[in-house]
């Protein structure tokens, strides 16, 4: 069973790649904590090619994972990175990505949603500890670099002790 079970719906209007939620009580995360994503929604202004973006969600609570970025170099050598992302949202798994209907031209706002078919479990290695406020950036899947034109995010987790 798992104890302390705390479910989060953060809902934010961002107008860059990054959001913060403060609480207004400090929030407690007992020692090695479990982090499980459930849902993200993403909604920004679509470009050509809109449909083909991944993104990457970040944030800056103690969990860890290992990104490597595509190889451009001759020997094809990738190089990973340690770094703190929730989650990985896939580009679209259309029939065709590859390009818009130009007939019916590129919407005003473009929305993805990923609820993942499988779970997406982070476990913390961390004392017990207080915190205010957790920050998150929603970033290019691929490069990690910031997202663009991101105009709402809506992030569903649960956080629970490790049991």
């Amino acid at each position: 069973m798992k104890k302390n079970y705390r479910h989060f719906n953060l809902n934010a209007n961002i107008g860059n790649d990054r959001f913060r939620v403060v609480f207004k009580q400090p929030l407690t995360l007992k020692a090695n904590s479990v982090i499980e994503v459930k849902a993200v929604s993403i909604y920004w202004t679509a470009a050509a090619g809109y449909r083909s973006l991944p993104f990457a969600v970040l944030t800056d609570l103690p969990i860890n994972t290992f990104f490597a970025k595509v190889s451009t170099n001759a020997g094809n050598i990738t190089e990973a990175v340690e770094n703190k992302v929730l989650i990985h949202i896939p580009a679209n798994q259309n029939d065709d990505v590859t390009g818009d209907d130009p007939a019916a031209g590129l919407p005003t706002i473009a929305l993805r949603t990923y609820e993942p078919f499988q779970e997406v479990v982070h476990y913390m290695d961390n004392n017990e500890l207080s915190i205010n406020a957790i920050n998150f950036s929603i970033v290019n899947g691929e490069t990690l670099e910031p997202a663009a034109h991101i105009l709402e995010a809506s992030l569903s987790f649960c956080i629970y002790e490790n049991c």
